[in-house]
């Protein structure tokens, strides 16, 4: 990943809150998504998040980390996606984040 995109992307953490998804960012998550086959995993090491594909149900799962911003993001980009993905958390993690 460029160090522009970088910057733009921790840019757009910052403001997750209002943060929209812009077309081409609902692409590169829907080829990036349809790349990962059925039951494979998506890390997303700026974040450490990592979520389990499921093609079948159309749904992330957040199964590892704790960055609630960038599970809001990925949420939205996954929403406008066609078809759309729904995006969750494990319930073991959901149990872990309300422990911390």
């Amino acid at each position: 990943m460029s160090k522009s995109r970088t910057n733009t992307l921790v840019n757009q953490l910052l403001e997750a809150d209002t943060w929209q998804p812009r077309a081409s960012d609902i692409q590169w998550t829907e080829n990036l998504i349809r790349s990962i086959k059925d039951g494979g995993m998506w890390a997303i090491p700026m974040s450490s998040n990592i979520y389990r594909v499921n093609h079948t149900k159309k749904a992330l799962e957040l199964i590892e980390g704790d960055a609630l911003e960038m599970h809001d993001m990925v949420t939205k980009c996954c929403a406008r996606m066609v078809p759309p993905y729904a995006c969750t958390i494990a319930p073991e993690r959901r149990q872990n984040l309300k422990t911390n």
